[in-house]
């Protein structure tokens, strides 16, 4: 007796099922290797943060420090605590121009530098109740240093607090550029 090997062929469509199957999973996995690396970087710029929470004040770096500048002109602040409060700057030295009772005179410098601008006292106050302001983590002089709520760096008006917890904030406004003061300045030729 002769064997005789009946092979019975697989059905093509049972290959195509199979090299169909085959391809979807090496698809799934390809997908799936594909999906856990890393996601799209989104690049945010300062101008468009808008923090949930307010951050933790940061120290500026050394440069960045504040530094009480001796004005031109020494100046002497005052404040009248009625309402409404009033600032009197002085040239140091002297008296303000009238005698009055509610008169006192605060420890805050006439004029500092910060970020490379030198800030200038002005006889403009914030009240507590009014204002809407942040500690920036900088100070002088012990005092820290205050921005509104929403500026970002370069600010445009700095405050500092006449006396802690007294809530009467004197506004600061850049006078000039700190290079200014170093005399860098070139003459065109």
């Amino acid at each position: 007796m002769e064997y005789v090997h009946n092979r019975r062929r697989t059905p093509p469509w049972v290959w195509v099922l199979v090299t169909l199957g085959a391809v979807i999973l090496v698809f799934v996995i390809w997908w799936a290797v594909a999906a856990s690396g890393p996601r799209e970087t989104v690049v945010v710029t300062p101008e468009e943060r808008q923090p949930s929470v307010e951050p933790t004040p940061q120290q500026p770096p050394p440069s960045e420090q504040p530094v009480v500048v001796e004005p031109s002109q020494p100046v002497n602040i005052f404040i009248e605590r009625n309402r409404p409060t009033t600032v009197i700057i002085v040239p140091h030295g002297q008296e303000p121009p009238e005698a009055r009772e509610n008169l006192e005179e605060v420890a805050l410098p006439g004029e500092f530098r910060y970020r490379n601008r030198i800030w200038q006292a002005t006889t403009e106050v914030v009240m507590g109740d009014q204002a809407n302001l942040r500690d920036i983590g900088a100070t002088v002089d012990g005092n820290p240093i205050y921005a509104d709520q929403s500026a970002r760096p370069p600010y445009d008006v700095l405050y500092l607090e006449t006396e802690k917890g007294s809530g009467i904030f004197i506004k600061y406004k850049p006078v000039r550029t700190a290079w200014m003061e170093t005399g860098c300045l070139q003459q065109a030729g």
